[in-house]
């Protein structure tokens, strides 16, 4: 047969062969699902779309620059993703909640200094409790001081404030301040110098991932008046003051509500600091009294940062 014959096969040049395969291929991707001439930039990132699928073939297209909006910095964390069997192993990245930032600056200083009062020019007292014990009294204790838009200082105990975060939530929430009363509330004085900053700082740790500014007081437990080897502790644990108190009801050996009021009454002065505690019913039934007693004397209930600005 010679080429001119009709019915003679027909032979492909290779070249052209390989265009029309090459056509072929930009004519799928274009119509299966990627059009990429019409592609818009991203709304979203704003990303510029890619060129043409006629200025490839061209071949005379210039690639074109892909810009982003600034990304966010946000935490995120590598996760293992189930595989098929035999596969190899894989992971996906997700964004997370931002890993809880802590509010307190420790910094090695000398010694505390012990504070039992405020100024005694102004017309105003700090309520503080020593926060533990039964989480229904905190409960009821944190409502009572709700209703009466009262903002108290709460020097809490490490394990429980562990134990209680719903709790804790809701007394920073409220505007309360946290304050830290060791992580066990031992015997402070009687420990060893390590012991007492571990105390210290164990707590201070716990307090910081709940804290909604600095925890800036510090107050021995199980000793009114501390020891200079516990105000070195505080120090090295970062505090600057040791908060005592000028005001104790003793409300903590439950002799009723009246003898809190009446021993409040008998040696609350402009700058007082009361102590209180969060784990006594008689404490909480007393409260109402002992907030109309500070208003018929003109005294203000405010937290110990802002008594001691």
């Amino acid at each position: 047969m010679s080429p001119s014959d009709p019915d003679a096969p027909r032979t492909l040049d290779r070249r052209a062969f390989l265009v029309g395969i090459a056509a072929a291929g930009l004519g799928a991707c274009t119509k299966g699902g990627v059009d990429a001439a019409a592609a818009p930039a991203s709304a979203a990132g704003g990303v510029t779309g890619p060129a043409t699928a006629a200025a490839i073939a061209a071949g005379g297209v210039t690639a074109q620059p892909v810009t982003t909006a600034p990304a966010a910095t946000v935490p995120v964390a590598t996760v293992p993703v189930t595989t098929a069997p035999g596969a190899p192993a894989a992971t996906m990245t997700t964004v997370g909640r931002p890993a809880p930032t802590a509010t307190t600056t420790p910094v090695p200083r000398g010694p505390a200094a012990f504070v039992r009062h405020g100024d005694r020019s102004r017309n105003e007292v700090a309520l503080t409790f020593h926060t533990n014990g039964d989480p229904a009294l905190v409960t009821r204790l944190a409502d009572a001081l709700a209703a009466a838009s009262v903002p108290a200082t709460m020097f809490v105990i490490g394990e429980w404030a562990d134990a209680q975060p719903a709790l804790m939530r809701r007394l920073v929430a409220a505007g309360h301040e946290l304050a830290n009363h060791t992580w066990s509330h031992p015997a402070l004085a009687d420990l060893s110098r390590a012991a007492m900053v571990e105390e210290i700082v164990r707590c201070r740790d716990t307090l910081a991932a709940f804290a909604a500014g600095p925890v800036t007081y510090f107050r021995p437990s199980a000793i009114e008046v501390p020891t200079d080897a516990i105000l070195a502790a505080a120090g090295t644990a970062g505090y600057a003051v040791s908060l005592g108190y000028d005001v104790d009801p003793l409300d903590y050996t439950d002799q009723g509500p009246a003898a809190i009021v009446e021993a409040t009454a008998a040696a609350v002065d402009r700058g007082s600091i009361v102590s209180l505690h969060t784990g006594h019913a008689d404490t909480i039934t007393a409260l109402p009294d002992l907030l109309a007693l500070l208003r018929g004397r003109g005294l203000r209930p405010v937290t110990c940062s802002t008594l001691l600005r």
